[in-house]
């Protein structure tokens, strides 16, 4: 079954706030509050589109892929949306960093940032 998991987004990017958060993105606050509660029925592709852009992701990031009990994922073109892997908060990571240290982790995290965009600044 595939599923939306703006959670999962949200607490990725650390958005403590998250119908806040869209509010603050343009969206109106009955569809951000639906999104935020995960009770919709349907997303038009613009919608997509202001989300992608709003967390920086793509449509792929959005959703995810749970296999029914037992089903093999082997050949399943869907199977590359299966989000097993553990969750990693930036925040936690950075919260064990030495003050001291922070600027090191803050130069090697800027250039990880630009060689993704490209080089771009």
């Amino acid at each position: 079954m595939l599923r939306y998991n703006f959670k999962r987004l949200f607490d990725q990017r650390d958005i403590k706030q998250p119908l806040a958060y869209l509010i603050s993105k343009g969206f109106s606050r009955n569809v951000a509050s639906h999104i935020n509660s995960g009770k919709f029925r349907a997303l038009t592709i613009s919608q997509v589109e202001r989300l992608c852009r709003a967390l920086n992701c793509t449509p792929n990031d959005l959703v995810e892929y749970v296999p029914k009990e037992g089903e093999q994922l082997s050949g399943n073109p869907l199977a590359v949306l299966v989000r097993d892997e553990k969750l990693v908060r930036m925040s936690d990571l950075v919260s064990k960093i030495p003050i001291e240290r922070m600027p090191e982790f803050s130069e090697r995290f800027e250039e990880l940032a630009r060689s993704l965009a490209g080089g771009k600044d």
